[in-house]
C-alpha cells in the first residue's frame, strides 16, 4: 500500500544508496559488501582452508541487508580515513603495482617454505591480492566500454541525453557489481561465479533503466532500413518498395511462364 511512511521509507532508502553507489561501483564497497555476505554463507577460512561459522542461505534476505549494512560503513569511513571516495578510488589504483609486487614474494616464501614451487606460489599471491581489485578494475573497464555511447549521447542530444546516458550507465556498473558480488559470495569457484553474477545483474538493471542510446539508435536505423525494403503486403507501392514489388511480380511471371518469355527473348535478338 502506497502512504505517506512508505513513500519516505523508499526516499531514505534512495538516498543511502546514492550516496554510496559510487564507492560500490567504482571503489572497494563491493569488496566489504562481498566479503560479509561470503563469510555469513559459508563462514571465515580455516588455516586448514575449511570455512568455519558460516550458516549457509538460511535468512539470506537478512544476510543482504547487512551485507549493504557493511558496505555502507565501509563508504562511511571511508569519507573520515580518505577523504573522500575519489581520493580513497586513486589510492587503490595508485597500489595495485605495489601490491602485485608484494604479492608474488610473499606469495614465492609461503610456497617455499611448504616444498612448493615457488613460481607458483608467486603467482597465487599476485592473484590473491588481484582478486581483491576485480571489482574495481571490472566497474572501471565497464564505464570505459560505456564512455563512447555517453559522449555520443552527449553529442547529437545535448547534455540533457548525455547525463541520462551517464545514469544509465552507472546504474548497469552497480546492478552488475552487486551481481558479481553475490555471485562470489555464493560460488567457491573463484571468478565463475561473480562473471555470471555480474551478467546476471546488468542485465536485470538494463530491463529497469531501459536500452542505451546506441541500442536505441542502431534499432531505429534497422527499422527505417526494413522500411525502405517493404514490399507492402497491403500497399505495393510503400515508401520505397514499388520498384522491388514490380521486381518481384516479374520474377514471378518469368517463372510461371518460361517459354512465353524464352520466345519474347529470342524474337528480340535474333
Amino acid at each position: 500500500m502506497i502512504n505517506a511512511v512508505n513513500l519516505n521509507r523508499v526516499w531514505n532508502y534512495a538516498k543511502r544508496g546514492l550516496k554510496m553507489a559510487p564507492d560500490f561501483a567504482l571503489g572497494t564497497g563491493g569488496e566489504a559488501f562481498e566479503k560479509t555476505l561470503r563469510e555469513s554463507i559459508r563462514g571465515v577460512k580455516a588455516a586448514d582452508g575449511s570455512y568455519v561459522g558460516g550458516t549457509g542461505y538460511k535468512n539470506f534476505w537478512t544476510k543482504l541487508k547487512d551485507a549493504f549494512k557493511a558496505s555502507e560503513a565501509h563508504n562511511e569511513n571511508l569519507i573520515k580515513q580518505e577523504g573522500g571516495f575519489l581520493k580513497a578510488m586513486k589510492k587503490n589504483l595508485m597500489d595495485i603495482p605495489s601490491g602485485l609486487k608484494n604479492g608474488w614474494i610473499d606469495g614465492a616464501n609461503v610456497a617455499k617454505a611448504a616444498g612448493k614451487s615457488g613460481i607458483m606460489g608467486s603467482l597465487k599471491g599476485s592473484g590473491k591480492f588481484l582478486m581483491t581489485r576485480m571489482p574495481l578494475i571490472g566497474s572501471l573497464l565497464f564505464m570505459a566500454f560505456e564512455a563512447p555511447n555517453i559522449i555520443k549521447a552527449t553529442i547529437d542530444g545535448g547534455i540533457v541525453d548525455g547525463g541520462a546516458e551517464f545514469v544509465k550507465a552507472g546504474s548497469r556498473a552497480v546492478g552488475s557489481m552487486a551481481g558479481f558480488c553475490i555471485g562470489q559470495a555464493l560460488c567457491p569457484i573463484p571468478l565463475v561465479g561473480g562473471i555470471i553474477g555480474g551478467l546476471i545483474g546488468e542485465w536485470i538493471t538494463s530491463k529497469i533503466v531501459g536500452k542505451s542510446y546506441s541500442e536505441r539508435k542502431v534499432e531505429a536505423e534497422e527499422k527505417l532500413k526494413t522500411a525502405r525494403f517493404d514490399t507492402g503486403s497491403t500497399n505495393p507501392f510503400a515508401a520505397g518498395g514499388a520498384d522491388q514489388y514490380m521486381m518481384q511480380q516479374l520474377q514471378m511471371a518469368m517463372m510461371q511462364n518460361p517459354e512465353m518469355f524464352a520466345r519474347a527473348y529470342a524474337s528480340r535478338y535474333q
